[in-house]
């Protein structure tokens, strides 16, 4: 699964309203209907989007196994250099924490980490 949530999709409240719902959740208003599912998308067509809307001088550090085959493949296939790859083979668990010190290293660039669910 995938979860990109894009800036501003989210409204703010102050801390007042979030204990007042958190407290007596009955008071809180109700929330819409859910919209329908999305048609499932593999792992692969995932990356490929992700790659495809990136910045053009973004990092990708991406999980052990199948993830970073992959991001490798679709950066080959689009003729992007793995100069700013990093991929964590043998090293699971690890893409989250490599991720962050790049991003504190270096402010100006995005940062993009692919990770799995065993990481969490």
């Amino acid at each position: 699964y995938a979860l990109l949530v894009p800036k501003g999709t989210f409204s703010s409240c102050s801390e007042s309203e979030v204990k007042k719902n958190v407290l007596s959740p009955s008071s809180a208003p109700s929330l819409p209907s859910p919209p329908p599912p999305l048609p499932n998308i593999s792992r692969e067509e995932t990356i490929k989007i992700v790659v495809e809307n990136a910045e053009k001088n973004a990092v990708f550090v991406s999980t052990t196994g199948y993830t970073s085959r992959e991001l490798f493949e679709i950066r080959e296939a689009q003729k992007h250099s793995h100069n700013q790859d990093f991929l964590m083979i043998g090293g699971m668990g690890h893409a989250s924490s490599v991720a962050l010190g790049i991003a504190l290293a270096q402010p100006s660039r995005p940062v993009y980490v692919l990770d799995g669910d065993g990481a969490l």
